[in-house]
């Protein structure tokens, strides 16, 4: 168990690898951002140029696809920034980019990971614009978006996106399952270190940690491949869901 920091830019772009378990048309090219054999997420960066595609064929593991910049084509919709997909596993799909060249964030768990996904899969998300829960905390100047909950039928996908106002401490604590931080904009600090806008942070299992916002605040999306649950490192409080506790700070906001 452990964290690992890493960046989007951190590695040069080459060959899409056998290990994203993703097939390519035209031109696409991908960076390693999080590969190594022991991790539990694997996290790739892949560069569309137009008309290019990105497509599953019945994986084993379930899929998610972040738009970073640009826009994309999945099931006849388009995606722009800041919106996702996804591919169970058992299903098919197929993203297509726009007119512009584009850049997408990859997540999944390997394909040989030892545990099989336990729902029944077979289906792909669009995680765009109503399909997505997004809120403002006037009172707090704090975010939260909810792009999928874990709560599926057919898989356990979590994103969630988080905007805290600067200086905001975030106690010790862990999750139960395995998380891939990405920083959009602002600032992570980690002790005294700070960390901007491309930094990673990938925590696995029941590993303690915490972090506050920088002086500008912090935005991030947060990965996780099945259902979490929040724990404080000093148990002051019982283990609590995360969708319930994210459900209840929407319900708090203004509609985004």
């Amino acid at each position: 168990m452990g964290s690992v920091i890493s960046r989007l830019e951190g590695a040069d772009y080459g060959p899409v690898p056998t290990r994203a378990a993703v097939a390519v048309a035209g031109e696409v090219k991908t960076r390693p951002v999080l590969d190594g054999a022991e991790r539990p997420i694997l996290l790739w960066m892949h560069r569309l140029g137009p008309g290019a595609t990105l497509s599953w064929d019945r994986p084993v593991q379930d899929h998610l696809l972040f738009v970073w910049e640009g826009g994309v084509v999945a099931e006849g919709q388009p995606l722009g920034a800041n919106e996702a997909f996804v591919v169970e596993h058992g299903g098919t799909g197929q993203v297509t980019c726009g007119d512009v060249a584009s850049t997408v964030l990859h997540f999944h768990r390997p394909e040989d990971y030892p545990h099989p996904a336990p729902r029944g899969g077979g289906h792909t998300h669009l995680l765009a614009g109503a399909r997505v829960m997004r809120g403002w905390e006037r009172k707090m100047a704090m975010g939260r978006t909810l792009f999928a909950d874990a709560a599926c039928p057919t898989c356990e996908v979590w994103l969630h996106g988080s905007q805290l106002p600067p200086l905001w401490p975030v106690v010790p604590h862990y999750h139960t399952e395995d998380e891939i931080i990405v920083v959009t904009q602002g600032e992570i600090r980690l002790g005294r270190v700070g960390y901007g806008p491309g930094a990673v942070l990938a925590v696995d299992a029941e590993t303690r940690y915490a972090f506050s916002s920088g002086e500008d605040g912090l935005s991030f999306i947060n990965y996780r491949p099945a259902s979490p649950v929040y724990v404080m490192a000093d148990h002051s409080r019982p283990p609590q869901d995360e969708r319930a506790l994210m459900l209840q700070g929407l319900a708090r906001s203004e509609p985004a």
